[in-house]
């Protein structure tokens, strides 16, 4: 008797002590369940297995097209099969190809998150495809048969889904390899211009200085002086404008040279944006789809966020006028700082974001621009306040890194003792409204010696303050068109 030979009589003796006869090998188990249980318990069990391979292809689909959103890659499907818009801008240049290439690039986008819901909702099928058909054979045949069954389809699939999970990670490492070499450099002169940072400014032309303004504007200055003292400002500032207009021109500066190329650069590929970084005073060159997608990533968490069906600005300009009344009604402030704190022109608070460009994968810190909003006036009011009344004579205040600097210049670290800087995520927006009020109750004692009002009072600045935390983001390519 050949080893074979023996293999299979072990197997069909182990076998045959739950099942009448040899179910496992070969075609011989359907042959069984053919003659036991019928034709249609073959098609069900036959109908798991197929759907079982289906179901190892589609979760390893999920998968490689969530890591191609995710890392900002096209698959290469997606990519051919939008070649004929692609190649458009071959024909087209400038400003129209730019269009062109960045509706391809949103097309693209589009069909990858169409897919993904799709499979999504492949994946659901097939999953209570199997379920269905679980339910059916157990009223067909033995638990002991079907036991086993779902066992050998497990490692089959087990087997199925690890093979095309390496086909499609070696996928995924050629689309990133493809994608790093897609990527064109910018000019280098243009990179070393913009790293001049923010701050960095060339000298105004002549052109540029509204001059009437300018002199409307100091005539207004100097109004307050005697005649003597104006005289005098006028003779300067004549003098420093005659200066000024008749300076030889510098245009022909390699600096505005580069300045003139960049703004033709930056005009020319309007999908880009200039931002500078959270951390490092680093300025950032990214796309604004990556932009908006990051952006995206953070509203997106409806835990935190929700969306307003209506602009409410003119509702809380109107609240802040009549709590900054009230405040002067009952002679807690003056006539003169409630007309600056009263605002008629409120303007709903901007969203924008600063790259986080050190951290280990790109992201942005959420930015929220108040200025000009129903609570602005108010809020720069009692942050005047508690600044007053928290940093007086506070021995652990420290202005800036500067003051830091000095004050441990000539401090001397004790042995094993190290220095540690702690970082608290999302600092403000985890401090809740109760711990705001818990902390100033405590200190009231010195903060009412900074203002005219009792806790009372004061307590419902904070509540309008926190209370009205809105704003609005605009989508960088959503005008277009």
């Amino acid at each position: 008797m050949t080893a074979l030979h023996l293999w299979i009589k072990c197997v069909v003796t182990y076998v045959g002590r739950d099942y009448p006869s040899a179910l496992i090998i070969g075609m011989g188990f359907y042959q069984t369940v053919a003659q036991q249980y019928g034709i249609e318990t073959v098609v069900l069990f036959k109908k798991w297995g197929n759907t079982n391979i289906k179901l190892a292809a589609s979760r390893n689909r999920k998968i490689f097209l969530l890591n191609c959103r995710r890392l900002g890659i096209v698959p290469t499907h997606i990519t051919n099969n939008t070649q004929n818009v692609e190649n458009l801008i071959d024909i087209h240049d400038g400003r129209t190809g730019q269009e062109i290439h960045n509706f391809n690039n949103r097309l693209k986008n589009k069909i990858l998150n169409l897919e993904i819901k799709i499979t999504h909702g492949n994946l659901t099928k097939l999953e209570r495809s199997i379920n269905q058909l679980q339910i059916q054979l157990e009223n067909k045949v033995p638990n002991n048969m079907l036991t086993e069954f779902i066992r050998r389809q497990t490692i089959k699939y087990n087997i199925e889904f690890h093979k095309i999970k390496n086909t499609n990670i070696n996928k995924l490492k050629n689309l990133e390899q493809q994608s790093l070499t897609d990527i064109k450099p910018y000019p280098p002169d243009i990179m070393t211009f913009l790293s001049l940072g923010a701050k960095f400014c060339l000298p105004p032309k002549v052109q540029d200085v509204p001059i009437k303004q300018f002199l409307a504007d100091v005539e207004n200055l100097i109004s307050s002086f005697n005649d003597e003292k104006q005289n005098i400002f006028r003779a300067q500032i004549t003098n420093i404008l005659t200066n000024f207009i008749h300076k030889p021109s510098k245009r022909n500066s390699y600096l505005n040279y580069l300045f003139i190329k960049t703004n033709k650069f930056l005009h020319e590929h309007p999908e880009l944006i200039v931002t500078k970084s959270d951390k490092g005073n680093v300025t950032v060159l990214l796309t604004k789809d990556t932009y908006d997608q990051k952006s995206l990533d953070i509203l997106n968490d409806q835990n935190s966020y929700n969306i307003l069906q209506r602009d409410p600005t003119s509702t809380l300009q109107q609240k802040a006028n009549k709590l900054v009344h009230k405040l002067e009604e009952k002679e807690m402030i003056t006539e003169r700082e409630a007309k600056n704190l009263k605002i008629y022109n409120a303007v709903t608070a901007k969203f924008y974001g600063l790259p986080k460009i050190h951290k280990p994968t790109l992201s942005l810190r959420p930015i929220i621009s108040s200025i000009d909003t129903p609570n602005s006036k108010i809020a720069q009011f009692a942050t005047n306040i508690l600044t007053w009344s928290y940093d007086n004579d506070n021995e652990y205040y420290i202005k800036d890194s500067f003051q830091f600097a000095e004050f441990i210049n000539d401090k001397t670290l004790p042995p094993d003792h190290v220095i540690i800087s702690l970082d608290v995520v999302s600092l403000f927006s985890n401090i809740p409204l109760t711990l705001v009020k818990e902390s100033i109750h405590k200190r009231w004692d010195t903060i009412k010696l900074f203002c005219n009002m009792d806790l009372e009072h004061f307590d419902l600045i904070i509540d309008f303050i926190f209370d009205i935390i809105y704003y609005f983001i605009k989508i960088c390519n959503c005008n277009e068109n």
